[in-house]
């Protein structure tokens, strides 16, 4: 006995809609308006309606095909450590999303809230706006798959994908297609949706593995800080010289490497820093060049960052290394060199 067309057809329609509803379970959608389908559907602003302030947002998007290439266009020329970042990828996958419903002949609303979205990724990148990690709220996208959500904020909350550049733009895409695929389920097309969000499943399991995997870099180690350091003064200062205008090039290198050095040790509380001079010259003049160069070493540190009490004063010609008596004044002064300095005192208690 032959079976009429008619009931297989009406056995495959069955199906499909026993099908369609599997797949939309599947997605794990909340929103109920989305649940709602054929005349029962809601119109409302709550089931995505058209809004002033939605068309005042995004209804300026007139050309949205030269939009995404000018978008794509300034991802590409920014500099390679800004390109690598996960704005960087977040926005470009913001654009490929849009590219992709423009090609569908897409006209939700979608590949305007897709343009948008790559412009605020920009903008942050650009640094014309701050940076935030946060995904908009999107009138054309509803939730689906929220364990993929909870799976990717809990990975956005790790520490160690600081650690893991490389992981980051995999994370950043896998939003952009969960949101993508809650357009999908917004347009009722659980099936595109259920394929987009298992992608991002697949993309998440690399993230999972790799965050494993990575190990964060060591931290840089704690350079070691004697308790005294003599600056000599010819390597600091020009002759005669004590004021800022009057430090060598050598000198500026050694006092920023020591500023380096100073700010990563914690265990610095204080520092005492006295200035000598040779005796060539009067006694006042010799203080008040001693106190010149022990302040000016003070205000160069303080400057890059070293936050702990420093205490600067001069001793003139006191406290002297060497003793000469050469009657050549070259000579006299290439000898009493070594009694040209700041000696600084690092203190630890």
């Amino acid at each position: 006995m032959k079976t009429p067309i008619l009931v297989l057809a009406m056995a495959a329609a069955t199906l499909a809609g026993c099908t369609s509803t599997t797949v939309r379970d599947s997605l794990g959608i909340q929103d109920p308006t989305v649940l709602k389908r054929g005349l029962g559907a809601e119109q409302s602003v709550n089931a995505g309606a058209v809004t002033d302030h939605w068309v005042a947002a995004y209804g300026a998007v007139g050309k949205p095909a030269e939009a995404l290439a000018n978008a794509a266009q300034r991802f590409e020329a920014l500099p390679d450590e800004a390109r690598g970042s996960y704005f960087a990828a977040k926005g470009r996958c913001w654009v490929e999303a849009g590219k992709a419903e423009l090609a569908a002949s897409n006209r939700w609303g979608f590949v305007e809230e897709s343009i948008g979205e790559a412009a605020r990724q920009l903008a942050m990148v650009e640094g014309r706006e701050p940076l935030s990690a946060a995904n908009q709220e999107l009138r054309t996208s509803s939730v689906v798959r929220p364990d993929l959500w909870q799976a990717i904020n809990g990975y956005k909350a790790d520490p160690r994908i600081n650690a893991c550049p490389t992981l980051q733009p995999e994370l950043a895409c896998a939003e952009v297609k969960l949101i993508h695929a809650g357009h999908d389920a917004w347009a009722r097309n659980f099936t595109s949706a259920k394929q987009r969000a298992d992608d991002v499943a697949q993309g998440l399991a690399k993230v999972a593995a790799g965050i494993e995997a990575c190990k964060p870099p060591a931290p840089p180690p704690v350079a070691v800080v004697p308790p005294k350091i003599t600056l000599q003064a010819d390597a600091t200062f020009g002759f005669d010289e004590g004021d800022e205008s009057g430090l060598l090039a050598a000198g500026r290198s050694t006092l920023d490497k020591l500023a380096t050095d100073l700010r990563g040790n914690q265990d610095v509380t204080r520092i005492d820093m006295i200035g000598y001079t040779d005796r060539i010259g009067s006694a006042a003049y010799n203080q008040r060049l001693s106190v010149q160069r022990a302040e000016t070493v003070k205000r160069y540190l303080e400057q890059r960052g070293v936050g702990v009490p420093i205490n600067a004063r001069g001793a003139g010609a006191g406290n002297p290394l060497v003793s000469c008596e050469q009657r050549n004044r070259t000579a006299l002064i290439q000898c009493l060199a070594p009694n040209r300095r700041v000696e600084m005192f690092i203190r630890k208690d």
